[in-house]
């Protein structure tokens, strides 16, 4: 895709739909992270964000290191997806 000039759209002939993918773990980490967390999202998908920014954080600030980073980053993915919208 020519505007972060990294990953593809790709359209589903059924539905009225579209999905983003990014392939490259490089891309995601020095194109679409560091846009996101400049940005808020008016939708629910930024609490989608949040948590994933927060890992990101923890990464590239010292790693995981410990048992007790590796629990908090399990628990951040953990609590995103539990949580359904559409009940």
């Amino acid at each position: 895709m020519d505007y972060f000039g990294c990953g593809e759209v790709k359209k589903y002939t059924n539905k009225e739909a579209c999905v983003y993918r990014i392939h490259s773990y490089k891309d995601l980490l020095q194109k679409i992270l560091p846009l996101l967390s400049s940005i808020h999202l008016n939708t629910v998908k930024q609490f989608y964000v949040e948590p994933i920014l927060k890992v990101w954080d923890i990464i590239q600030s010292k790693g995981i290191k410990s048992k007790e980073d590796l629990e908090k980053v399990v628990n951040l993915v953990y609590d995103m997806n539990r949580v359904n919208f559409f009940d």
